[in-house]
């Protein structure tokens, strides 16, 4: 039993329209033209996919899988070369000298017997301060 109201679920053209912008209709004509252009894209895509893809049935639903990456994009640029290491990196290699952690960086330090954060170093900092109470005692 056909519904003479719903549109057919095949595509007539197997390729988009193209529009002259020069010459184009007016927007009402143009609206229904578009909807039909779009829906005719979405049904020879999705034949496309129903006709080519593996389909499996699951608890959860049928699954459609994807075809994986036809075409890999090109770079717009070349890599960059590699850096050459500086004097001071090659140095810092060759006696195993690392980088600071983000724990050796920073500056305050909790004192228990105050219970206040002190600076490691410099105006009352904790080395400073350790010393002056072994001069008090």
């Amino acid at each position: 039993m056909a519904c003479p109201h719903l549109t057919p679920s095949t595509s007539v053209s197997s390729s988009p329209k193209t529009l002259i912008l020069s010459s184009l209709p007016p927007p009402q004509i143009l609206k229904a033209d578009l909807a039909a252009t779009a829906r005719d894209g979405a049904q020879a895509l999705l034949n496309q996919l129903l006709s080519t893809c593996p389909i499996a049935s699951t608890p959860n639903g049928v699954l459609l899988s994807l075809p994986g990456i036809a075409t890999k994009l090109p770079r717009e640029k070349p890599l960059p070369p590699p850096v050459a290491q500086t004097t001071w990196q090659k140095f810092a290699a060759k006696k195993g000298i690392k980088p600071k952690t983000a724990e050796a960086k920073k500056k305050l330090v909790y004192d228990e017997s105050t219970g206040e954060w002190v600076p490691k170093w410099g105006y009352k900092g904790s080395t400073r301060r350790e010393k002056m109470i072994g001069l008090w005692r």
